[in-house]
């Protein structure tokens, strides 16, 4: 098989959790990375990683994302995860999530398929299915998810989507994912204006800049949210995270600048 068309940061952060995935002191051991991207793009993703850098800022994301979804999903009594763009994600089946949890993945479907064929044989913990749909298009998430019974209260999952939408698609998507009657939480990370010029965002959006892709950046998240129809619950700094997961905090250090904490943030939102 060959590894469907993906964007480079996507194939960079699974081949760095398939880098440390025997390694039980690493932040995230992700066992199935390997097998969705191969050798060829375990390689392709390192060799990005050697002359980008920046990828132990992916493996926390990433580490912060793990532990808010398990909490979130333990405290809210959460039946149904929705992670629209899913892409290269593993996490139902190396989390360890309720078996009565449904686990909906939305994605392209060449995205989806490579999925399915590259992880046969393996359970993921919890009910998992995959919905196609082109998250770009209005109403995609509506559209997808339809014919689809979820059961209880719902947590929608973004993680490194939203970067990639122009304003006015984010918000036909926060419209999409509102008008989902059991969404009460959302978990999704937020970048500020300045992000696609920073170096982090030239690492992350590299290729998209030469298509001249044109991304949202939000500088008031409360307000945006609160336009949107949620309220932030908590929001975390990615610059902010150092040390052992579970000593980070939303508070930053004080040699970390207001610009840098606001580049991007892990944010978790409640309807109101």
């Amino acid at each position: 098989m060959v590894v469907p068309p993906v964007m480079k940061t996507a194939l960079w952060a699974a081949a760095l959790r398939a880098r440390s995935a025997n390694d039980p002191q690493s932040l995230v051991a992700d066992p199935f990375a390997i097998r969705l991207i191969g050798e060829d793009g375990l390689a392709e993703g390192l060799a990005y990683e050697q002359k980008h850098g920046a990828g132990i800022h992916m493996l926390r994301r990433t580490r912060l994302f793990d532990d808010l979804i398990l909490r979130i999903i333990g405290e809210r009594s959460v039946g149904t995860v929705l992670y629209p763009g899913s892409g290269l994600d593993t996490r139902p089946y190396r989390l360890a999530l309720p078996a009565s949890l449904t686990w909906i993945e939305i994605d392209f479907p060449n995205v989806l398929n490579w999925k399915a064929q590259a992880l046969a044989g393996h359970d993921p913990a919890c009910k998992l299915i995959r919905a196609p749909a082109d998250l770009t298009k209005p109403h995609a998430v509506q559209e997808a998810v339809k014919d689809i019974p979820t059961e209880g209260k719902c947590l929608i999952v973004m993680e490194n989507l939203l970067h990639y939408l122009d304003g006015l698609q984010t918000q036909n998507f926060f419209q999409d994912i509102r008008s989902f009657g059991s969404a009460n939480m959302v978990l999704v990370d937020i970048g500020s204006p300045a992000l696609p010029t920073s170096t982090l965002g030239k690492v992350m959006f590299g290729e998209l800049e030469k298509a001249g892709s044109q991304r949202a950046g939000i500088a008031d998240i409360a307000a945006f949210a609160g336009h949107a129809g949620y309220r932030v619950l908590q929001s975390f700094p990615l610059f902010a995270l150092r040390g052992a997961p579970d000593s980070w905090k939303e508070t930053a250090p004080w040699y970390v600048s207001r610009a840098k904490q606001d580049l991007l943030r892990i944010v978790v939102l409640e309807r109101t």
